[in-house]
């Protein structure tokens, strides 16, 4: 049995994407777009700028789903990983040292189960996504 590969261009040369491993990355992000689009009304009404940064990165992560199934690239990829790592932190910096911004500043979030699960799936995505951004054919 073959798994299907996607060629893309590298600055280094081109690079082969697995498949499988590229549509987990692309659930994965769906999977923490979908958890932030359902807390997004709580924090809304917590205080717009919470709202706004939920429903934008929501969003985003959507696109980013859909974008890098259709037209994969390394560049891609790196944004995808940096982007789900710097969401990943900022849950971690709001649960143990306090919300940076906002009517809730200084304040440590609740670590729901919900949290914990969009972050495992942002900081998976990132580690994925940064391993087949550095793909190269042997």
């Amino acid at each position: 049995m073959t798994t299907a590969i996607w060629p893309i261009t590298h600055h280094r040369g081109p690079v082969m994407l697995r498949e499988p491993v590229l549509i987990t990355c692309a659930l994965l992000s769906t999977g923490a777009a979908v958890i932030h689009f359902a807390v997004l009304g709580e924090h809304w009404r917590e205080w717009w700028g919470y709202g706004l940064f939920f429903g934008v990165a929501a969003w985003l992560q959507l696109a980013w789903a859909a974008v890098v199934v259709a037209r994969p690239s390394s560049k891609l990829l790196v944004a995808g990983a940096a982007g789900s790592f710097a969401i990943a932190l900022l849950s971690l910096v709001t649960r143990t040292g306090g919300v940076p911004a906002g009517p809730a500043s200084g304040e440590t979030a609740a670590a729901t189960f919900s949290d914990v699960l969009a972050t495992a799936f942002e900081v998976t995505l990132g580690m994925a996504a940064f391993a087949l951004a550095g793909l190269r054919v042997q």
